[in-house]
Formats: structure tokens, sequence, C-alpha cells
């Protein structure tokens, strides 16, 4: 969630909620008061990226070779 106090972190802040969106799956929330909405800013929307991919979580090498291991070994199907 990001709270925006003047209209010059708007840019940033909605980046910061899209990217939330996008990695969490979910919504990314700004709180953004009426007034701050009026108000003008005088730069175009920062140029960060919005990651766009979810991290990965992978066991390392040697357990992945031991499971392929045990699995050439056995002598009855596997179910995964």
């Amino acid at each position: 969630m990001g709270y925006v106090t003047s209209a010059a972190q708007m840019p940033r802040i909605a980046e910061l909620a899209m990217q939330a969106a996008i990695l969490e799956r979910g919504v990314g929330m700004i709180v953004l008061p009426g007034d701050v909405s009026a108000a003008p800013i005088e730069h175009p929307m920062l140029e960060h990226p919005v990651a766009t991919e979810r991290s990965r979580v992978r066991p390392p090498d040697r357990d992945l070779d031991r499971v392929a291991d045990l699995v050439a070994k056995s002598e009855r199907g596997l179910i995964c």
C-alpha cells in the first residue's frame, strides 16, 4: 500500500503498486487524498522497470541429482 502525500510522489508510488499487484497476484493499493489528486506534476512517469516475473525457489543441484538417481533406480512406478 502506498500513501501519497504530494503529487510528485504519485508516479513512483503508482509503479510500486503495479509491481506489487503483478508479483503478489493481488491488488496494488494507493491512498490518494483529493487535494493531492488535483495537483499538477512537473515530470512524466519515472522509467523504472516493473518486474513481472515472480522469484523461483528450487532445491540445490545435489538434492535434485539425488532424487533423479532414486527415480532412475526405482523398480516401481512413481507418481509425482
